[in-house]
């Protein structure tokens, strides 16, 4: 199977359609709806720590905070930690992370990587990829899509993929597009 993670922190449940939460039918969301339909949603699953680094980090390893060693933003991730990544990426799988990183290094064990370089930055950031640091017109969260849209066009299509796509407008400062 094919894994795409969409990371929104700070997004409440409530306000995602697919949940049927309090918020879905005055927010609607019908593209991660949609998604979602032909998924697995997971309705028992929660976060174990509520900084964005930390939660990452669990995210990549499977292991809680003081096991895998990221307390808070900006720790550096030690990749001796098993990584659910680097398994897939083992077994032949294409792995990418997009959008925020929060983890005070450089991504590894993903053939493609372009993270923010700073998390705060809404309109026009800057990206840091394997290749390359830019500052790329336009609101995060479009850019952020976009770029996953162009890996997943791009990618080898007979082989499976891991793709975490983490967004960073839901937490403050609040910026729409």
């Amino acid at each position: 199977p094919n894994f795409l993670v969409v990371v929104s922190h700070s997004h409440s449940v409530n306000a995602i359609g697919a949940y049927n939460g309090t918020f879905s039918d005055s927010n609607p969301t019908p593209n991660l709806d949609r998604i979602a339909s032909g998924g697995t949603i997971f309705n028992k699953a929660f976060c174990v720590n509520s900084s964005v680094g930390p939660s990452s980090a669990s995210l990549l390893t499977g292991n809680y905070s003081h096991i895998n060693g990221v307390l808070k933003n900006g720790d550096n991730f030690d990749f001796s930690n098993h990584c659910v990544h680097e398994s897939l990426q083992r077994a032949g799988y294409e792995t990418a992370i997009i959008g925020r990183w929060d983890l005070g290094t450089k991504p590894k064990y993903f053939d493609f990587w372009n993270i923010l370089v700073d998390n705060s930055e809404k309109f026009n950031p800057e990206f840091l990829s394997i290749d390359e640091q830019k500052r790329i017109e336009g609101h995060s969260t479009d850019i952020i899509t976009d770029i996953a849209i162009q890996w997943l066009n791009k990618r080898t299509s007979d082989k499976p993929y891991f793709l975490i796509i983490q967004y960073n407008a839901t937490s403050e400062p609040w910026m729409p597009a």
